[in-house]
């Protein structure tokens, strides 16, 4: 599937916004003593990879 600027940038912007909530998780998992929010970050970390692994997909080459 080739994708478009926009889906592009859909992507990124919810790889932003799953890694900022994944860093907030991190944060009070370690210093805070809620070690029920390294799920969170583990989560969050799977879902930035998966945004950013379907964005950087190479376009398939045109058959000839």
């Amino acid at each position: 599937m080739i994708m478009t600027k926009g889906a592009k940038l859909q992507n990124y912007i919810w790889a932003a916004v799953f890694g900022s909530l994944g860093l907030g998780a991190l944060v009070g998992a370690l210093f805070f003593g809620a070690t029920h929010q390294f799920f969170m970050a583990a989560v969050s970390a799977v879902m930035v990879w998966a945004l950013l692994a379907e964005t950087k997909e190479k376009k398939p080459t045109p058959k000839r």
